[in-house]
């Protein structure tokens, strides 16, 4: 008779180990794919990239990643406002604003705002435009500021600087347009009487 003595207990469950690197895999897809849609956003490739970001979109809920869900779905918004789609971009950066506040994610909160903003005024609606680049413009303000503390020629302060610049210039543009909208109704010709 021969006994077969097994070092290890086998069970027939998969270890926590391996359900560790099925999620490492899952988030390494979706940061591909997220990745993959920025290539074809950049190479103006939109459709394309609204496809790749809805992927990991995908992928990103199922792991429960949400700086991953946050950033896909401001990718969303943007590549839906450019499609044309601006009231599912709306919806889209809706929902990556209220994750990023979660999250704390201050950058990210102020790009789905100046892009919420950008949605609003395709659409006409320049109260709500005015009102996001609003919120937007002290957090490029506090980004700008912190990038350029140290380092006021660095990559990284130019590119808040500008961000801060197109925000303010985004808001004078929908004043002006509010003010030019009011001066129009007041003073609107009545016809004959």
């Amino acid at each position: 008779m021969t006994i077969f003595i097994y070092p290890f207990f086998h069970t027939p469950y998969p270890s926590p180990t391996f359900f560790a690197q099925a999620n490492q895999n899952r988030a390494a897809e979706a940061d591909r794919l997220r990745l993959l849609g920025n290539w074809q956003y950049r190479a103006h490739q939109f459709k394309s990239a609204v496809d790749s970001w809805q992927k990991a979109l995908i992928v990103y809920r199922e792991i429960k990643d949400r700086s991953g869900e946050a950033k896909s779905l401001h990718n969303l918004g943007l590549g839906h406002n450019l499609l044309g789609l601006h009231q599912k971009a709306i919806a889209f950066l809706e929902e990556s604003l209220t994750i990023s506040r979660e999250l704390k994610d201050n950058e990210l909160a102020a790009k789905s705002l100046s892009t919420l903003g950008d949605a609003h005024s395709a659409l006409g609606h320049y109260k709500q435009a005015l009102e996001a680049y609003q919120q937007a413009l002290p957090i490029y303000k506090e980004i700008s500021d912190r990038n350029c503390a140290q380092d006021s020629k660095s990559q990284a302060c130019v590119f808040t600087r500008k961000w801060e610049e197109f925000i303010r210039a985004r808001i004078d543009k929908i004043q002006k347009s509010l003010k030019a909208k009011r001066v129009s109704i007041t003073f609107m010709p009545l016809g004959d009487l």
